[in-house]
């Protein structure tokens, strides 16, 4: 069973809502530290969504049980596999997006209509729904998520593996670093700076065409 999106342009909707937030943040908010935060938050959001969100929506209900920010990227139509991103690159939790994304109307109907138990991993604990039917069930019934009309159709377009991604979300960190040190720079300058870097390790001409392209700042 494959499932999808009632409203397949959600996803850009809460992106579009994220932007405006962080331009909020940069004209009101003196904490750097949370500025900074909220907006690496976002761009992992955005690289992430490169990679076939519904793709990534339908690998994580087929298990039986979801972390509820994970449920709430989905019904949000964000890529849910980049909420462990941001677990391990993100430290300011409090600025963290959620703090946005749960004031949606999807949010708070996800909230009355299940309840999420907490599940302890090492030294660290997630908000649970232990029940994926349940979910789902109130999902659908709420107008959010529909049964796929495409069950027969692979989805031909290939996912970038982990590791990219990360590459990516590097590079336009860096990338944006350099651009606030001098904003007359170009792709091809960007990429000449970051070749050298052993943190990269990939050539000039890849991350001008491969990675740049896609950098939020271009």
């Amino acid at each position: 069973m494959r499932y999808e999106l009632v409203d397949s342009n959600r996803g850009k909707e809460t992106i579009a809502m994220l932007e405006l937030r962080l331009n909020d943040l940069r004209a009101t908010n003196e904490n750097t530290e949370e500025l900074s935060a909220f907006q690496d938050s976002l761009n992992i959001i955005k690289v992430f969504q490169l990679n076939n969100p519904n793709k990534q929506l339908n690998a994580i209900l087929k298990n039986t049980k979801i972390r509820l920010d994970q449920a709430i990227f989905c019904i949000l139509g964000l890529n849910p596999m980049a909420v462990i991103t941001l677990d391990k690159k993100i430290q300011v939790k409090d600025v963290l997006l959620l703090d946005k994304l749960l004031l949606s109307n999807e949010s708070r109907m996800l909230s009355m209509l299940t309840k999420s138990e907490k599940e302890f991993t090492g030294n660290s604990s997630a908000e649970i729904l232990s029940d994926m039917r349940v979910f789902l069930n109130n999902a659908i019934d709420q107008g959010l998520l529909k049964i796929s009309n495409n069950q027969n159709t692979s989805i031909k377009k290939s996912t970038k593996r982990l590791a990219t991604i990360e590459k990516q979300i590097l590079i336009n960190k860096l990338a944006r670093a350099l651009m606030q040190e001098d904003p007359r720079l170009n792709r091809s300058d960007i990429a000449r700076e970051l070749c050298e870097k052993e943190e990269i390790s990939l050539s000039l001409e890849t991350i001008r065409k491969d990675y740049l392209d896609k950098h939020p700042n271009y």
